[in-house]
C-alpha cells in the first residue's frame, strides 16, 4: 500500500469513528473546488483545454464540475485530427449514449482503411476522454462479424486496486458510489469523494451520493398483475427532474428499461429519494416481495445475474444467486461493488 492509500484508508477510519468530522470534509472539498475554479479562471482557454486533457488532472476537474470541455466536443476534436494524419479517411462520433462513444470509419480512397486506424482511434478516445466506458469502431463496410471492433475498457483492477473514479484513489471492493445525475451511470468513490457529494450543491449538482435504506414493505407495494412485467423482478426510480418513474427489469443483457405502466403518484414510489432509491419487486410463485433499497443493490442484482445466467431461463446458479441476493437483504447487508 502506498502512503497516499494508507492515509485514505486511515481518514476512511477516522469518519466512521467520528461521523462529525464529515461536515469538516465537505468544507475542505469545497474549499479545494472553489481554489481550483479560481486558480483555471485565470488561466487562457488553450491552457485549460490542456490541463484538462492531462488524466489525472481532469479527473481532479471533474470531481469538482470544472472541466471545460465536455466529452462529446473532445471526442470530436481529437477524431477530426486523426482524419489529417491518415489521409482519405473519414472518422465519425456517431453517438455517445451511457458512456460509450461509438465511432464509423468512412473509407474514401482505394482499397480498405489501415489495420492501424482502430487502435489509432482507440488510443485517441481514451487520451481525449479518459472517463469513458467504452469505444466501438465500425468500418464503412456492410455490418459483418469482422467489421465491428469493440473496444472495452481498461481491464479493472483486482478487488484490493479499485480505484475512485473521481480521485484516482485505492478502494476495496466494498466501496460507496455516486450517481452522474447526466450521464445517468454509477460511479464508484472512495469514501472522502462520496462524502462530498452527500451535498446536493456540489459540483453543480450533477452527481449524488448513493446513501439510501434497505426497509422491507409489510404489503405489495404496488398492483404486480397491473404491471404485465414479462419477468418475475423490477425495480423502479424516481427521476429529480421530472418526478416520473422509470421500470426497469434483471435480464441477462443488464437492466431493461421498460415502458411498463407505472403511476408515478403511488404513495410508496412518492417516497423514494430521487435516482438513489429503488423500490424493488420480486415475485415468487404468488408471493410478492417489495424492499426500498439503495439504487447500486439493484444493479449488483443486475450484475449477478448477468455473471450466473445459463441458457433460456438462467438455470440453477442464477435463481440460487438472486436467492442469496434476498437472503442477505433481509440479514441487512449493503450491497457492493458488480461493475
Amino acid at each position: 500500500m502506498t502512503d497516499v492509500d494508507a492515509t485514505v484508508a486511515q481518514i476512511e477510519g477516522m469518519l466512521d469513528a467520528h461521523p462529525e468530522s464529515v461536515g469538516l470534509v465537505q468544507a475542505l472539498m469545497e474549499l479545494y473546488g472553489a481554489a481550483l475554479e479560481r486558480i483555471l479562471d485565470r488561466c487562457p482557454t488553450d491552457a485549460r483545454d490542456e490541463l484538462g486533457r492531462d488524466k489525472l488532472v481532469g479527473s481532479l476537474l471533474a470531481l469538482h464540475g470544472l472541466h471545460s470541455v465536455n466529452t462529446e466536443t473532445r471526442l470530436r476534436r481529437a477524431l477530426q485530427r486523426l482524419e489529417r494524419t491518415y489521409d482519405g479517411q473519414r472518422v465519425i462520433l456517431r453517438s455517445l449514449d451511457n458512456g460509450v462513444a461509438q465511432i464509423e470509419v468512412e473509407h474514401q480512397g482505394q482499397g480498405s482503411p489501415p489495420i492501424s486506424l482502430a487502435e489509432a482511434i482507440e488510443k485517441a478516445a481514451w487520451e481525449a476522454a479518459p472517463e469513458l466506458d467504452g469505444v466501438m469502431v465500425r468500418g464503412a463496410q456492410p455490418m459483418q462479424a469482422s467489421d465491428l471492433v469493440q473496444i472495452a475498457a481498461p481491464a479493472p483492477s483486482p478487488p484490493s486496486q479499485e480505484r475512485c473514479e473521481f480521485c484516482g484513489a485505492a478502494m476495496s471492493e466494498a466501496h460507496s458510489h455516486v450517481v452522474d445525475l447526466e450521464g445517468r451511470r454509477l460511479m464508484c468513490s472512495c469514501r472522502p469523494c462520496f462524502l462530498l457529494f452527500e451535498n446536493p450543491a456540489a459540483a453543480g449538482g450533477r452527481y449524488r451520493a448513493v446513501n439510501g435504506r434497505y426497509q422491507r414493505l409489510a404489503g405489495a407495494a404496488l398492483d404486480w398483475d397491473a404491471l404485465e412485467t414479462p419477468v418475475g423482478m423490477a425495480f423502479f426510480i424516481r427521476s429529480s427532474k421530472t418526478g416520473a418513474v422509470t421500470a426497469f427489469y434483471p435480464s441477462p443483457a443488464g437492466a431493461t428499461e421498460s415502458a411498463l405502466p407505472v403511476d408515478s403518484a403511488e404513495p410508496t414510489l412518492q417516497q423514494l429519494e430521487p435516482e438513489v432509491e429503488a423500490l424493488l419487486l420480486y415475485r415468487r410463485d404468488t408471493a410478492l416481495e417489495s424492499w426500498i433499497v439503495p439504487v447500486d443493490a439493484c444493479y449488483e442484482l443486475v450484475g449477478r445475474i448477468r455473471r450466473r445466467w445459463r441458457g433460456f431461463d438462467g438455470g440453477t446458479e442464477a435463481r440460487t444467486e438472486i436467492e442469496n441476493f434476498f437472503t442477505g437483504l433481509s440479514a441487512g447487508r449493503g450491497a457492493t461493488c458488480s461493475t
